[in-house]
């Protein structure tokens, strides 16, 4: 097991104390994370020289995930689970899952996996800026490339930007509180959005190259939904060996509402003078300005130049 105790204003660690007793029968190790001893850590150390199968399972949301999935060294012999308490769960809310913790929970236990996920990697390519997580500080250039996995979706522009001011946000955590955690993506989505400039963007798909005119987003995905519950790839498969991709364009405010109203359902696909859709297993951008780039809603870097590809590893999960 492995424990944020810090995440979801703390629920973490209150819904650990509560299912605790359902582990009793099987033979369990304890990790909680801290700043200093992250889950992308744990993670790691726990499965860098595996001669056997080792099950991990985390208490958190999407970010807790991208920590895991960045950590391990080994998919072959691990197999991951998860217990939703984070404030997006798009991963969860596309796999339908159970709401009942006990169940879940009852479903890992059995080892068995159930679902064997596509894995997305990000490369971003002479960094602008570098943000640091633990300092919240920005500065220039970075690692080249910076290269990141993800498992819920990867986004070049607008929505990465909103994932940026969200991270800086001191109103997350107090949202949190009140279990209103996504709504702080919806209100910083529609400050942003009146002053968005949409920048033309290079897309190239498996080698074969478009233009995007205006491009206010493009968002890679191995699941259906992205920031709190928008449904921006409602085709989206996570176990098809391809990603999806979003193409969103020409946005201003009116365009944006109109649009943005059909997107929890994935409806928005049919306004097609503002939103496209393309598969591929090899995705590149660039852009003439700087733009930010997000993993899972993960903010790192600023970039003209990024590709996402699918892994040929996949994750084996409990649920």
């Amino acid at each position: 097991m492995i424990i944020n105790p810090a995440a979801a204003a703390g629920r973490t660690l209150k819904l650990w104390r509560k299912i605790k007793p359902l582990f009793d029968r099987v033979t369990c190790t304890v990790h909680f994370s801290s700043l200093d001893h992250d889950i992308r850590t744990i993670c790691a150390q726990l499965t860098a020289h595996l001669q056997e199968n080792i099950g991990i399972i985390l208490i958190g949301g999407d970010g807790s995930m991208n920590d895991a999935v960045n950590g391990i060294q080994d998919f072959v012999h691990t197999c991951v689970g998860l217990i939703p308490c984070g404030s997006g769960n798009d991963m969860v809310r596309d796999m339908d899952l159970d709401k009942d913790v006990t169940k879940l929970v009852q479903i890992m236990l059995e080892g068995r996996v159930r679902r064997r996920m596509d894995i997305g990697e990000t490369a971003i390519f002479h960094p602008a800026c570098f943000m640091d997580h633990q300092t919240k500080q920005i500065s220039d250039g970075g690692p080249d490339p910076f290269v990141q996995k993800f498992l819920v979706s990867s986004g070049f522009g607008y929505d990465a930007a909103i994932c940026q001011q969200v991270f800086l946000s001191s109103a997350k955590a107090k949202l949190n509180q009140i279990h209103l955690g996504s709504l702080i993506y919806v209100l910083i989505a529609l400050k942003l959005i009146l002053k968005q400039k949409n920048a033309p963007v290079v897309l190239t798909l498996d080698g074969k190259q478009e233009m995007v005119d205006r491009a206010t987003f493009l968002s890679v995905h191995n699941h259906c939904y992205e920031g709190g519950g928008f449904k921006f790839c409602p085709y989206a498969d996570a176990e098809d060996g391809m990603l999806d991709v979003c193409e969103a364009f020409g946005f201003h405010l009116l365009s944006f509402i109109r649009v943005f109203l059909h997107a929890y359902n994935g409806s928005q696909v049919k306004y097609t003078d503002h939103v496209g859709q393309r598969r591929a297993k090899v995705i590149r951008m660039h852009s003439d300005v700087p733009l930010w780039v997000h993993c899972d809603g993960e903010v790192y870097c600023k970039t003209r130049d990024v590709q996402m590809r699918v892994l040929d590893e996949k994750l084996q999960f409990l649920l």
